[in-house]
């Protein structure tokens, strides 16, 4: 069967039987002219495009910057007719916000479009089960709902998803699974009797590995789907011959250029792809460039369409080409459910730090030659990635730039003694204790806020160049005031743990597991069984924004609400338990000392 996108293509635009790439380029260069005139007279950004052209390789680029920079400079038509608004991170280093902003029209289309992609898919009576996005109007979720019940397929959505086991059953009974790629793969590893009839992964970069794996398991065709938030979430997706990617070219135009050159690619030739979006009425984009890499296929699909497609998609950026490598690697081993990958930056060189979900081990010499020059260490452990939902990153850690702040400066009303002084055991304070840990997690600054009555003492006991004390005059100001005290003291583009004395159960290897889960864009939360605790990790970004926003009269807490928060769930209950009572240190010493 034709692809339903090349069907589609054909009678939107009006060109029937006659569709090919001739006769759809020459409907797309009198589209663009109409975009032209409407960009020029409705948005700020292109009032001084050229009206006469030959070639749209004439006009200038937008850059993903561009929209970063001035959203609203974008924006066609009044804000109260906006319908739905979008913020999102670029991709690579920067990770500067975009806001995208869609009216009901352009919703109305992207709907359109999602039903024939689906069409590839399903068939009327058929049930999907969503496994990404919630039911809120307008999400992408609601969308792909919305665009299923209109070709007769029913679906539900699953808002809240916090690990596999609910995915899982979820899943069972439906028909066609929508979801995430590396979070099917867990599925199907975890639960290999499904049955589902096709599978469309979406939201991600797809390796072959988890495409693979997941029709041998479960015996089922897998589609995947290219899109972008920029271009209503979706322009191209496969066909049942799964030989390239068919582009929603009565929406859109699609260029493949060279980056360096800045001019167009040969055909075949891998480059940068540039979008034209032809009939977003919001937030018309010219000449976007992507990020991403691929290559036009010309030769005609299998399915009968004539139209040249997209290859496989590729990331421009070194971060994301070696998690993808990795995902290629890993998942094709049948024992992994998921893993976590870091990169950490030492003085010495740096460490590839792998979490893998195995019932085997993996054969690091496998992973050496891929990433000659880099220390691999690997650690097994449960790794769901339904408790850590998103695209799949490498983290990037700079050892060198990660500090630690143990506020201390507290009085200690409630105990009656200064808590950083208690004796953890038969030879360490709970100061000394804390730090110890930081130090063995390869923390190289460690501030501790301390008060007056303790400050001397403190530094008796401590005489390391890596251990800074700040002295807090004022601890009757609050935990805030020690906080920014504290971070103050940091080095430059350091993020941060914070740590309080009152935790001395922390231990090494739950610090480096909330380091690996680092985020330059987010703080992150430990979490067990649902509950938060300590300590957090500030990226410095955040920082620099406490630093100079905080109010005196608000909490830590209160201001992080204002950052996207990035949880790590933990296997011990350690982040929690704290000592803030003559009671609770009888127990702690109980255990430790095996005292009565």
């Amino acid at each position: 069967m034709i692809s339903p996108v090349h069907t589609w293509i054909a009678e939107k635009t009006g060109i029937g039987n006659d569709l090919n790439d001739l006769t759809l380029r020459e409907w797309q260069m009198a589209r663009l002219k109409d975009l032209i005139e409407y960009a020029k007279t409705k948005t700020k950004f292109y009032k001084d495009l050229p009206v006469l052209f030959h070639d749209i390789s004439e006009l200038p680029f937008t850059t993903p910057e561009d929209v970063a920079a001035d959203p609203f400079a974008f924006l066609a038509i009044p804000q109260n007719e906006i319908a739905r608004i979008t913020t999102i991170s670029t991709s690579g280093t920067t990770g500067i916000k975009k806001r995208i902003f869609f009216s009901e029209a352009d919703i109305e289309r992207i709907k359109e479009y999602f039903a024939v992609g689906m069409r590839s898919l399903t068939k009327p009576g058929w049930h999907t089960e969503i496994l990404i996005s919630d039911e809120t109007v307008n999400s992408l979720g609601y969308l792909l709902k919305s665009a299923l019940e209109s070709i007769g397929v029913t679906s539900g959505i699953q808002s809240h998803i916090p690990d596999v086991l609910t995915a899982i059953n979820a899943a069972r009974g439906a028909d066609c699974l929508v979801g995430m790629p590396a979070e099917i793969l867990c599925m199907c590893r975890v639960e290999p009797e499904l049955r589902p009839k096709t599978i469309l992964l979406t939201a991600d970069y797809v390796p072959e590995s988890i495409i693979t794996a997941i029709g041998e398991a479960w015996h089922c065709d897998v589609f995947t789907h290219y899109g972008m938030t920029e271009n209503g979430f979706g322009y191209a997706v496969d066909c049942e011959y799964h030989s390239g990617y068919h582009t929603r070219d009565a929406g859109l135009i699609v260029e493949i250029i060279d980056p360096e050159t800045d001019n167009p690619c040969e055909n075949g030739q891998l480059g940068e792809i540039v979008l034209t979006m032809l009939c977003n009425e919001a937030m018309p984009l010219i000449r976007y460039r992507t990020g991403d890499f691929s290559r036009f296929i010309n030769s005609p699909c299998s399915c009968n369409s004539n139209l040249k497609r997209l290859d496989r998609i590729i990331s421009r950026y070194e971060t994301d080409q070696q998690i993808h490598l990795l995902d290629e690697i890993l998942f094709s081993y049948p024992e992994v459910k998921g893993f976590n990958a870091s990169l950490i930056k030492e003085e010495n060189g740096e460490r590839l730090h792998l979490i893998i979900d195995s019932s085997e081990e993996i054969d690091e010499g496998t992973l050496a030659k891929f990433f000659p020059g880099k220390k691999i260490r690997i650690k097994y452990d449960v790794n769901d990635p339904f408790t850590h939902r998103g695209k799949r990153k490498l983290n990037i850690i700079e050892r060198g730039h990660i500090s630690a702040l143990i506020l201390s400066s507290g009085l200690s009303e409630r105990m009656g003694n200064p808590k950083a002084l208690l004796m953890w055991d038969e030879n360490k304070t709970f100061l000394e204790k804390i730090i110890s840990e930081y130090v063995e997690s390869g923390c190289t600054t460690i501030i501790c806020t301390v008060n007056p009555l303790i400050i001397e003492e403190c530094q008796s006991l401590i005489s390391d160049t890596r251990i800074k004390f700040v002295l807090n005059e004022h601890p009757d100001l609050g935990r805030l005031h020690s906080v920014k005290l504290g971070l103050n003291e940091l080095p430059e583009n350091s993020a941060c743990l914070i740590q309080n004395i009152d935790n001395p159960y922390i231990g090494s290897e739950a610090i480096k597991k909330i380091l690996n889960s680092f985020d330059p864009d987010a703080w992150c939360s430990p979490e067990y069984h649902g509950r938060g605790g300590h300590p957090v990790l500030l990226p410095k970004k955040i920082i620099r924004e406490f630093l100079k926003e905080a109010p005196s009269d608000s909490t830590l807490q209160d201001f992080l609400k204002r950052f996207p928060k990035k949880t790590v769930q933990m296997d011990d209950d350690s982040i929690l338990k704290n000592v803030n009572t003559p009671e609770d240190y009888q127990i702690l010493i109980s255990r430790q000392l095996g005292c009565s």
